[in-house]
């Protein structure tokens, strides 16, 4: 894969040649890691919890220090790989419905031996979601925890919201998490020896969720330039194109920070699939072992798909709130 961690750039401006746009990247990434806020803490619900406030507001507080919630570097436990970890060997996600992830999902299938489902209806989303909540009571109570076992267990003391350390929550939440993957995709798996699925709409929390349950999982990030992707949506799918342009940067930016920062992800521009960029197609017969043959049958080869027309003032304001993320991706 190309240094920049975007495959292909065929007929970008010169400004955004591999080389400066690996340097952008690692940049805007570095920034933005240190910036993001991958979760929102339920404020006014837990009025006795001193919630933490600015740039300290993406770390958990605990006892022997503070750790980026849902980091893919930092969590608190390590295991050795096992047959379970490594159920599912190649996951696809697209930053929004409309991005190529079902082309993807079809040149990847289009491999005997390889299977990989359709969209879950991001259902890990409740996952990521059962950690937050728990995760307030494993920190806030954690004086009570560690009062009440060096105390011989004493009854008589406050324990109401007493839970585990965060370590065993996080345990939790990616053992159940993976055990509901594989046993939800065992059906059909023999004769299969790559396995995965494809999700639209992830961000940095299921990502991160996903690199802990499957480590040695190979990941492809798909991205569209984002005026031709709301062109294909559906007007009804979301509730405002506000909402629509605020869930692709946040998606893009966190497929960027991974694609710098782990080996095992793989950023690709639709457009580059599409145009067969040789950088790009190599990537993919590689990460999902399909020939190039069948790779080129599939993309001869088009099925669905749809494209309406986009406003004026639609495409000004995509241009206007995504002129960042979309110069750093060559969409001018």
């Amino acid at each position: 894969m190309a240094d920049n961690g975007i495959s292909g750039g065929a007929g970008l401006r010169e400004k955004s040649n591999p080389r400066r746009l690996s340097r952008r990247l690692a940049r805007f990434a570095d920034k933005i890691f240190r910036r993001l806020d991958p979760v929102r803490w339920r404020s006014g619900r837990y009025g006795e919890m001193k919630l933490p406030q600015g740039e300290d507001a993406k770390y958990i507080s605990l006892v022997d220090g503070a750790i980026p919630i849902f980091s893919p570097l930092l969590w608190r436990f390590e295991e050795e790989p096992t047959a379970d970890s490594r159920f599912l060997s190649l996951i696809l996600l697209a930053a929004n419905h409309r991005a190529g992830s079902t082309l993807l999902q079809r040149i990847c299938n289009a491999r005997k031996g390889t299977l990989i489902w359709g969209e879950h209806n991001a259902a890990l989303r409740y996952f990521t979601s059962i950690y937050v909540e728990v995760s307030q009571f494993c920190v806030a109570a954690a004086e009570d925890r560690e009062r009440f076992f060096a105390e011989g267990e004493n009854p008589n003391l406050w324990t109401a919201s007493m839970s585990p350390e965060a370590e065993y929550l996080q345990r939790a939440i990616v053992g159940s998490a993976r055990t509901f993957l594989n046993a939800l995709y065992s059906r059909h798996k023999e004769g299969h020896d790559v396995l995965g699925f494809k999700e639209v709409r992830y961000g940095y929390n299921e990502l991160a969720l996903l690199r802990r349950c499957y480590p040695e999982a190979e990941n492809l990030l798909l991205v569209r330039n984002p005026i031709y992707t709301w062109r294909s949506t559906s007007s009804d799918w979301y509730p405002s194109l506000d909402v629509w342009i605020n869930m692709w940067k946040r998606a893009v930016k966190s497929f960027l920070i991974f694609s710098v920062n782990d080996p095992r992800c793989h950023l690709l521009r639709y457009e580059d699939l599409i145009n067969k960029d040789k950088k790009t197609l190599a990537l993919i017969s590689d990460t999902a072992r399909v020939s190039l043959r069948r790779i080129n049958a599939v993309l001869s080869n088009k099925i669905g798909g749809s494209c309406g027309e986009i406003e004026p003032a639609d495409r000004g304001v995509i241009r206007e709130q995504c002129r960042k993320e979309m110069e750093l991706f060559g969409y001018y």
